[in-house]
């Protein structure tokens, strides 16, 4: 027969064991949390640096799709780790209705050259001397790889408002699939006078 030395040992053990399990799932939690973030925020550096490119492309070339669409592809192929994972990304994107991402050409803003400020946005006014900027918005579908963050996106992309625009709901439509849309623009001086 046990004592009640033994029995309050035994009791304390099986305490510590739960208390350490619950530690050990807080920590996994947030390790996992902290890992999509860190690759969320390496996906939207690489997504920018693409657009870039590809607005100088564009500023060059007259925004010929023709010939800054090869360079955004170009520039999107360092997010993904290898082929088969760029196809799983356009195939989990697709299964939703969705592209894996989509380039917008936004209506043109121009600039005016002021001294020591260099080119400020303005709007058009008749008879001032502009240059016309090439403004892109390029979005982005991130795939978060824990399926429980998938889920707690497409609960909270559900229970959100019914939005305005196109693009509010392109927006919505990936965050209700579970996807991060990560959201990038870009302007650049067009160079209109040189040649294709």
């Amino acid at each position: 027969m046990q004592n009640n030395d033994q029995l309050s040992g035994t009791a304390q053990g099986g305490a510590t064991l739960i208390e350490t399990t619950l530690g050990l799932l807080v920590v996994l939690f947030l390790s996992g949390l902290c890992l999509e973030m860190m690759q969320a925020h390496q996906t939207r550096h690489l997504v920018s640096l693409a657009l870039q490119e590809t607005a100088r492309v564009a500023a060059v070339t007259r925004a010929n799709p023709e010939h800054w669409r090869p360079a955004l592809v170009r520039g999107l192929r360092p997010t993904y780790a290898n082929k088969a994972a760029q196809h799983q990304h356009a195939r989990l994107t697709q299964l939703h209705g969705l592209a894996p991402y989509s380039v917008e050409v936004l209506p043109h803003a121009r600039t005016r050259q002021t001294q020591g400020h260099g080119a400020l946005l303005t709007r058009p006014n008749p008879g001032q001397p502009t240059d016309a900027v090439l403004h892109l918005r390029l979005t982005y579908l991130y795939v978060p790889k824990q399926p429980w963050l998938r889920a707690a996106i497409k609960m909270m992309g559900e229970l959100s408002a019914t939005p305005q625009g196109v693009h509010m709901r392109l927006l919505k439509a990936a965050r209700a699939s579970g996807l991060i849309p990560i959201v990038v623009e870009y302007k650049v001086l067009m160079h209109s006078d040189l040649p294709d």
